[in-house]
């Protein structure tokens, strides 16, 4: 079975919840993206000005985390391209325009050269990101890997919008 056979069928099981359904999407997602070791799934607040990490999966270490909360104020020069580019490609995120703000905060102690978001929607408004990242060295994202985003945005974003994220 092909990988996005796989999150299909991942997304449509009845008897698994959905913490357990993000957290086998984004180990999938590890291995369908070559060059992604850290996969996480966020979900935008009503506002689009914050997002929180409804799951993120680390696969140097297999570990699996949740709950950062990041603001659109802290980091809006990416939250802007998110959001107006729907695809951020970001090969040395950490001297990236939209991604740089994240070096000290984030890059550096995850050890993250490479980014590759995407942007999630229902019904035409976003609701949230994959976030695909390569800790430990830097990454070039192909054409395969592009399209194969924009297929796994198509069929994970059924699991979206969850429970509404308040803005604290």
């Amino acid at each position: 079975m092909d990988s996005i056979t796989q999150l299909q069928v991942i997304v449509k099981q009845q008897n698994t919840s959905i913490d357990d359904k993000l957290a086998e999407v984004c180990m999938t997602i590890t291995q369908l993206m070559a060059h992604a070791n850290r996969v996480s799934l966020w979900q935008f607040s009503p506002q689009l000005d914050e997002i929180v990490c409804l799951k993120s999966y680390d696969e140097i270490d297999t570990s699996i985390s949740s709950g950062l909360r990041l603001a659109r104020i802290d980091f809006p020069d990416y939250f802007n391209a998110i959001i107006n580019e729907e695809l951020l490609v970001a090969p040395n995120a950490r001297e990236h325009q939209a991604t740089r703000d994240f070096h000290d905060s984030y890059f550096i102690p995850n050890h993250i050269h490479s980014l590759l978001d995407y942007i999630l929607y229902k019904d035409g408004a976003p609701i949230g990101i994959i976030c695909c990242e390569s800790a430990g060295k830097r990454a070039v994202w192909g054409e395969q890997e592009l399209n194969d985003i924009k297929k796994i945005a198509g069929v994970i974003s059924s699991v979206f919008p969850l429970n509404k994220v308040n803005s604290n």
